[in-house]
């Protein structure tokens, strides 16, 4: 369903390997490991939730099912489309990067 590809954005990313319609699960990205205070710990994390990049205004979102978050498409992705998500949706997720001041939200538009 998706591969990594050299991306306009950072380094590698993933890519849409197909198309993949709104609502479907496109992998497993992060296990999660434990929490505290309230925020969750990410454990073991795959090469799905290592290479993805950072948009404003993603095309999927991370959905935790059973301490395993996933990514899962907002909208109808074509084939050959970086596949991103909002670094803000992991603020209760203690362990995973978040957007940088630095960082122009015009560079991450898709």
């Amino acid at each position: 369903m998706w591969r990594v590809d050299k991306s306009n954005i950072e380094g590698q990313g993933i890519f849409a390997s197909q198309q993949i319609k709104k609502g479907n699960i496109i992998g497993h990205a992060y296990d999660v490991i434990g929490e505290v205070n309230g925020k969750y710990i990410a454990g073991e994390i795959t090469i799905l939730g290592l290479i993805h990049n950072h948009s404003f205004n993603p095309n999927a979102k991370p959905e935790m099912y059973n301490d395993k978050i996933y990514f899962e498409a907002l909208k109808d992705i074509n084939e050959d489309t970086e596949i991103t998500c909002d670094y803000n949706d992991y603020n209760n997720i203690i362990n995973i990067e978040k957007p940088s001041k630095e960082w122009q939200e015009s560079n991450y538009e898709n």
